[in-house]
């Protein structure tokens, strides 16, 4: 019997191997999950920003700067990515990282069942642009949600979805991630009044 794809949970036990001693830099995670895997080199921060890890001072900032430089060369098609020295040396306490990971193994899990290939025209070219315009819209608010509690980890679960719908090349969530990040900015708004 073969053994069902675990894409969402590869990246966790990547992440989680390559945190080794007291903190690890963005570079080294980046590294692991290979410069090529552009929606593997989104889901990881985005999955980072839902965790509780979020609550970190500057981590939502910088977890949307790495995910806007990502997805901009995705929209201009490059083939391998490039994040500035400023973002690759920030470095992550591991026990932090450790921690979030372990916490994010469940709606890893539950995200694993629900996708699958469906809907593929949607994560293609011509109209992949939509929802790669979104996320990059999403990450350059992020380091703005800074000031609102809660704003940031919603951005992370909308990238999230995102991703993984680019990931495992499934329409239906990118649909679902395009709806969220509709109705996102009046979740925000009612958490800042």
């Amino acid at each position: 019997m073969k053994t069902p794809a675990r894409p969402l949970n590869d990246v966790l036990d990547a992440l989680a191997i390559a945190a080794e001693g007291d903190a690890v830099s963005v570079e080294v995670l980046i590294e692991t999950l290979g410069r090529r895997s552009f929606p593997t080199l989104v889901l990881a921060p985005s999955l980072i920003a839902v965790s509780p890890a979020s609550g970190i001072p500057g981590l939502s900032s910088t977890i949307g700067l790495v995910v806007a430089t990502i997805t901009a060369q995705m929209l201009l098609g490059r083939t391998r990515a490039w994040l500035p020295g400023f973002i690759t040396k920030r470095r992550i306490a591991t026990t932090r990282l450790h921690r979030a990971l372990n916490w994010l193994r469940r709606p890893v899990g539950f995200l694993e069942r629900l996708a699958r290939p469906r809907l593929v025209a949607l994560v293609s070219q011509p109209l992949v642009i939509l929802p790669l315009m979104t996320m990059l819209a999403i990450s350059l608010a992020m380091p703005l949600m800074e000031l609102v509690p809660m704003s940031a980890t919603i951005a992370g679960a909308i990238l999230t979805i995102f991703a993984v719908g680019l990931l495992v090349r499934d329409g239906v969530l990118v649909i679902l991630a395009l709806a969220l990040s509709a109705i996102a900015p009046l979740v925000v708004w009612h958490l800042a009044t």
